[in-house]
């Protein structure tokens, strides 16, 4: 595998823009990132599927995975926050596997979504726990921690077709997803059933809520005369919200109902912790749409998907009308209030091959980013001015940013020489840093300046990408030295802690020298820490205070 770092993204900007950090790939079998999450400290979780045997290492090691079966499995691997290898796994059986989302809780654990269709071991480690699925595929909800170590995983599935693509955890680590299925599915036990009867349409959708144990706690369908599928799903202050695709006459949960015609269109569902439906809204045109992601923040909503003819974007009583660029597919993206009233709409124009593949994530201050394919140049600014992103190959991948109010901030390209390059994952993280995830064909060039400073791999290559914060921009106003001390070290009991003149209240964490998180604050930092609780060893506080971070060391004897 082979690490490219400090390397210039081409890119057209009307604002300051993050700095392109570093690319990584593995060499060997084919393979693709699907999903990712980041934690606070920096650290990417990649979920994605190879099909045989690659290095996952960038460094100078060698680390392979062991590959059960020819035809694909899911891996799940952690990257530092500079794209050094941490660990891997891998998780398969004679089918194919591949995970669709991610999620970190607060207690240090990872939840996996996705499908498989064989009989495997979901654990990666000495114990077994084997179970394979029901019908043809079958979505799955899996719990590792943050060493990989397995926890638990749980079937979603019945007699047919059935997929998960999405999870969340609220603040209490209850986890939700959400899906399709085909046919009737029981997601309680045998001996507590809880089964969702498939009503006759070629798909149904569903939101389901686990609780950190992996015990079920509710299951609601989306259901009707046509087709739903849940692609995506939200979390925000005690509400759930799931997105996707329906057609026909569509209810959720017999509660609140839309007509979306025999063409495909978008729907938005909002739920309760509990279950119960808020409300059930629809958006589209004469042609088909397809919402592909969904995100939330404190106050909004933010969604993305694919179209053909004209659409109306906004899913409440207005009407954000997008126009076809009449080539290939179109991308649409919004951002909503959490009452699902569009404030504003943008569409671009989509890879020819994929529509549909692409991601939105927000930052936590307003800006917007989203991510794909696309075939054709195009102006990316759609205000006044005109921001081209020039093209050299007949698909290139894409990064964009956008402002609170929609305006138009800076877009990013990569040069690849593939026709299926896709951008499946995009996250932004605690600590202003954008990372991409996905795929690319034989040769990607990141600096279109220098065509030979390049990542290579096989026909179909996992791409993991970090675009860091603008150190221009990135200090906060007055800036502040970035000393943090910590004394005495070693200490058996206490520790003494002092940030530097000027530092404002924000949060901090304690960690263990593997980046496990034992302990967490918000608000102004505490000059005293009693650590007579942690193991002995190596241990670190990361603080934070607006864009500033700071971190440091210390250890615990006893």
């Amino acid at each position: 595998m082979r690490l490219l770092s400090l390397i210039t993204f081409f890119a057209v900007s009307a604002l300051p823009a993050q700095v392109y950090d570093w690319a990584i790939t593995h060499t060997g079998a084919p393979s693709r990132g699907m999903a990712m999450v980041a934690d606070e400290l920096g650290n990417v979780y990649v979920g994605g599927n190879i099909n045989g045997v690659a290095d996952f290492d960038p460094g100078p090691d060698t680390v392979l995975n062991v590959s059960a079966g020819i035809n694909g499995d899911h891996f799940l691997a952690k990257y530092g926050a500079a794209g050094n290898y941490i660990w891997h796994i891998c998780i398969g059986g004679s089918g194919t596997e591949i995970p669709k989302g991610l999620a970190l809780d607060h207690s240090g654990h990872l939840l996996m979504v996705g499908r498989f269709d064989s009989y495997l071991d979901w654990d990666p480690g000495q114990g077994e726990t084997f179970f394979g699925s029901a019908g043809s595929t079958d979505g799955f909800l899996a719990k590792y921690d943050t060493s990989g170590a397995f926890v638990w995983a749980k079937r979603i599935g019945g007699s047919g077709h059935d997929e998960t693509y999405g999870v969340v955890v609220d603040e209490l680590d209850n986890i939700y997803v959400a899906g399709q299925m085909s046919a009737s599915v029981n997601f309680g036990t045998q001996e507590e059933p809880m089964t969702l009867v498939h009503e006759g349409g070629s798909w149904d959708a569903f939101c389901a809520s686990y609780r950190p144990d992996g015990e079920l706690a509710w299951v609601r369908g989306i259901q009707g005369t046509g087709g739903q599928r849940a692609q995506s799903i939200a979390y925000a202050h005690g509400h759930v919200y799931s997105y996707g695709v329906c057609s026909g006459e569509t209810h959720a949960n017999n509660v609140a109902s839309v007509s979306a015609g025999n063409n495909n269109q978008a729907f938005l569902c909002k739920l309760d912790t509990t279950g119960q439906v808020k409300w059930l809204k629809a958006h589209g045109g004469d042609g088909s749409e397809l919402g592909e992601a969904i995100r939330a923040d404190e106050a909004h909503l933010y969604i993305t998907g694919s179209f053909t003819d004209p659409t109306d974007a906004d899913p409440g009583d207005g009407v954000l009308e997008l126009t076809s660029f009449g080539v290939g597919g179109n991308l649409y993206f919004a951002k909503l209030d959490t009452a699902g009233n569009a404030l504003w709409a943008h569409g671009l124009q989509n890879n020819n091959h994929f529509d549909g593949v692409c991601d939105i994530a927000c930052d936590g201050t307003g800006n917007v980013f989203i991510t794909g394919a696309h075939s054709v140049e195009q102006d990316f600014d759609p205000g006044p001015e005109e921001t081209i992103l020039p093209m050299t190959i007949a698909n290139d991948l894409y990064l964009a940013m956008y402002q609170a109010d929609g305006s138009f901030a800076w877009a990013r390209g990569v040069a690849t020489h593939g026709v299926f390059d896709t951008a499946n994952g995009l996250v932004a993280d605690a600590l202003g840093n954008i990372f991409v995830t996905g795929s690319f064909g034989d040769t990607a060039v990141f600096d279109i300046n220098v065509p030979t400073d390049t990542l290579t791999g096989p026909g179909m290559a996992f791409m993991l990408v970090r675009y860091g914060t603008d150190v221009t921009t990135a200090r906060s106003e007055g800036g502040v030295a970035s000393a943090l001390s910590l004394f005495p070290t070693p200490t058996a009991d206490r520790l003494f802690v002092q940030v530097p003149p000027g530092w404002k209240p924000g949060r901090m964490l304690l960690t263990d020298a593997t980046g496990r998180i034992l302990q967490r604050w918000k608000g102004a930092v505490p000059t005293e820490v009693d650590v007579r609780h942690l193991a002995p060893g190596v241990h670190h506080l990361h603080l934070w205070s607006g864009t500033e971070h700071l971190s440091a060391g210390f250890v615990v004897v006893h």
